[in-house]
């Protein structure tokens, strides 16, 4: 860092009073900063502050969480950039998943792996994807929403797995409440250490009405969930940065091809009636 020469009037105070010299350069120095970084720019607006972004779970950032979810589910059922995003990702990361046992007993791996052919085919409690395209969904809910889960269900002798999109993880509708209890974080129970205890799902009608919550034990949740931060448990979409830029794109997009639409669906035919100084110029349009 550039060391700062005194100026005048610290030259004539530090000859006056070297005591009140010192004491001047101290409380200047409490308001310097280190890095770059952290200096005030007039050119730069600074918007960071530490109750937007010390906690990662505070109440504003969880409201911010669920409208960027709301933003990027928008964009990907209207923006087919995002669409080819989210499939191909998750045909490349899932696409060749498979099991393979490897307990040292060719005898065991083979039973093993011939079980889980089996489950696979028939682990999804609404009986439609298989294993594989579970996992799929799951992918690309998690990089849209910021997060999925998995319940486990007992039904006889088999474990099945319930697919859980992320608004269905506590209840959005009450973002705009502020949450009283510290052990409570998006739909998460946890305890003093942040272990997480319980899960509570809500059933979400056709109409978007979310009631009925149940909590689920830890033991029978499966989060899927990648997070930026070691005290996060609600993650936020993974083109949170790309919302903005992508609806100015988008509507930018939009207003071209009605420009261009209009131009196409209109002609113009100029006419001219040379009378000398009296020149007519006529503009006749045609409407396709």
């Amino acid at each position: 860092m550039k060391k700062e020469t005194p100026g005048i009037l610290d030259k004539v105070i530090s000859f006056v009073s070297p005591e009140w010299g010192l004491q001047r350069r101290y409380y200047k120095e409490r308001l310097e900063f280190s890095y770059d970084a952290a200096r005030h720019i007039p050119a730069h607006k600074t918007i960071a502050t530490s109750h937007a972004t010390a906690a990662s779970e505070s109440f504003q950032n969880q409201r911010d969480r669920i409208k960027m979810m709301w933003e990027a589910r928008n964009l990907v059922q209207n923006y087919s950039f995002f669409k080819s995003i989210l499939l191909k990702e998750a045909m490349y990361v899932c696409g060749s998943m498979r099991y393979q046992a490897q307990t040292g007993d060719p005898a065991i791996n083979q039973a093993y792996e011939e079980y889980w052919r089996n489950w696979e085919k028939r682990c999804d409690i609404t009986g439609r994807y298989p294993f594989r395209h579970l996992v799929q969904l799951a992918h690309m809910g998690m990089r849209r929403d910021g997060d999925a889960a998995f319940v486990l269900v007992t039904q006889g002798p088999d474990v099945k797995l319930q697919a859980i999109e992320a608004d269905r993880l506590g209840n959005p509708s009450e973002f705009n409440r502020p949450v009283k209890e510290e052990n409570y974080i998006g739909g998460i129970t946890i305890n003093d250490y942040g272990q997480p205890l319980s899960y509570k799902v809500f059933k979400r009608t056709l109409h978007g009405q979310y009631k009925d919550p149940r909590d689920i034990p830890a033991s029978n949740f499966i989060h899927y969930i990648d997070p930026m931060r070691v005290d996060q448990y609600r993650d936020i979409t993974a083109f949170e940065t790309a919302i903005p830029h992508a609806k100015d794109v988008y509507e930018l997009y939009k207003m071209e091809k009605l420009a261009v639409k209009w131009g196409s669906s209109h002609a113009g035919v100029i006419t001219k009636n040379d009378h000398g100084p009296d020149m007519v110029i006529q503009i006749t349009w045609c409407y396709g």
